[in-house]
């Protein structure tokens, strides 16, 4: 890892201490800052890459966090906010989920979940001036792919003119959406293909992963072993599949990033700067092809767009609506999120990007065949979370009340459905009740159900 300058804000000198060390075992160089009202030009003098920063610096709630983000030179610095301030986490979350490079990590904290997710977010300050980037003239190969007829053909023929050249096992185009990483087309061997259709159907939080970390870096990327890298939330999959290596490049047309394309191998593997250099050519010449291709490449296959349907119907009923879908493996994935709220909207979307838990309202009513009905508290949110990110949207939703229930088409269970609400009463209500049954008999279920079970292999 280069070395990457944290600031460590803190009223406690032994907090400071300790996340210095820390930090320096994790190959970072950080400087304590005390808090005071110099706090500002000391920073200045650091030029931090990233600010570690207690919420309750100076006894204030947020007081210096609002000092530092008011300040032009560090309105964009990622800042870590570590806390036990639980209630006032609570209080802000729906404000701070809406800021960009804001993560909350809770006092006491685990080492290696604070060092994850420094990982995720100090790249946004390893960009550097990489200079203006340009479409270059297309490979024979990828020019030939792209003639083919249909724009969903097209990019897999892509796909694997990459995989080809590359000798890789799997090869993924992803795109940026509404604040999430896509999935639109990937190729792979026999052995890899559950691979590439499990990340077809997830979503990722921009700096999450391979293709996170490449849309936020714009820099080419690589992973010795996915498996063991502590920033690849696929890494269950990865393991079930056998992928190890892997690499990634931007897509890049002038200075935005129109896509990320990654290769996987079945095998460990070291750094090797010609196979970044051949992807990040050929996907210099796809540039121009995919900007104009996108609308076409993002638009929902017909389950996606069925659950979309289900999630935005059912806001009627409830302010957050969340629809899960079992794979073939018997995994289950976030298909669609909607909430009533236009504006929060942009919030819960994020939620698909964050596999539902074991723990969680629709697996219990997935394994239990019977709906459930449950009061949150922050203590169950945080059962429910698989990372601070994915706690603090949940508490930015203000969720108090849920009820859930599996969604099932010709006796056979292919998914579940929660519906939400910021009333603490409302799971326990006719009106919820109601709108279990309502939604599980419509015929956007019927049809959803029809296209999940039909795609299933039988036997």
């Amino acid at each position: 890892m280069t070395e990457t300058r944290i600031a460590v804000i803190d009223d406690d000198p032994a907090v400071r201490e300790l996340l210095e060390i820390i930090l320096a075992d994790g190959g970072y160089e950080a400087v304590q800052v005390p808090p005071g009202p110099d706090l500002l030009p000391r920073l200045q003098a650091v030029r931090p890459a990233t600010i570690i920063l207690d919420w309750r610096v100076d006894g204030g709630e947020g007081t210096a966090f609002e000092h530092i983000r008011a300040d032009a030179r560090f309105a964009a610095t990622p800042v870590l906010i570590c806390t036990g301030d639980l209630d006032g986490m609570r209080r802000h979350a729906p404000r701070l989920a809406t800021l960009p490079n804001v993560v909350i990590v809770e006092k006491p904290f685990q080492v290696d979940v604070l060092l994850s997710v420094l990982e995720r977010i100090v790249v946004v300050h390893e960009i550097g001036a990489n200079g203006a980037h340009t479409a270059k003239p297309m490979p024979e190969a990828l020019s030939k792919a792209l003639a083919r007829r249909g724009t969903v053909a097209q990019a897999r023929a892509a796909m694997n003119v990459f995989r080809r050249d590359g000798g890789w096992a799997c090869v993924e185009l992803w795109l940026p959406d509404r604040g999430l990483l896509r999935c639109v087309a990937a190729v792979a061997d026999e052995g890899r293909r559950g691979f590439a259709d499990y990340s077809r159907s997830i979503s990722l939080v921009p700096g999450f992963g391979l293709p996170g970390r490449v849309l936020i870096s714009r820099r080419p990327a690589w992973i010795v072993d996915v498996q063991d890298d502590r920033n690849f939330p696929r890494a269950a999959a990865a393991r079930r599949f056998g992928v190890r290596g892997a690499a990634g490049v931007p897509v890049m047309l002038g200075d935005a990033v129109v896509g990320v394309v990654c290769g996987y191998a079945a095998q460990r593997l070291e750094p090797e700067p010609t196979v970044l250099e051949r992807m990040a050519s050929m996907a210099a010449g796809l540039a121009s092809w995919l900007d104009a291709a996108r609308g076409t490449l993002l638009r929902p296959d017909a389950v996606s767009a069925a659950a979309r349907r289900i999630a935005r119907g059912a806001t009627e009923h409830a302010e957050v609506v969340a629809v899960d879908l079992l794979s073939p493996e018997g995994d289950l994935q976030r298909a669609a999120v909607a909430h009533r709220d236009p504006i929060m909207a942009e919030v819960a979307i994020r939620l698909e990007a964050f596999s539902p838990r074991d723990e969680g309202p629709v697996a219990v009513a997935i394994r239990t065949r019977e709906p459930q009905r449950m009061t949150v508290s922050d203590a169950t949110l945080r059962r429910w979370s698989a990372s601070p990110e994915h706690l603090l949207v949940l508490r930015a939703l203000e969720l108090r009340s849920v009820v859930a229930a599996p969604l099932a088409h010709a006796g056979v269970v292919f998914g579940g459905i929660a519906l939400s609400s910021t009333d603490p009463r409302w799971h326990a209500s006719a009106a919820a009740t109601e709108a279990l049954a309502t939604i599980a008999g419509s015929a956007d279920s019927e049809e959803l159900g029809r296209l999940v079970v039909g795609r299933r292999p039988r036997g």
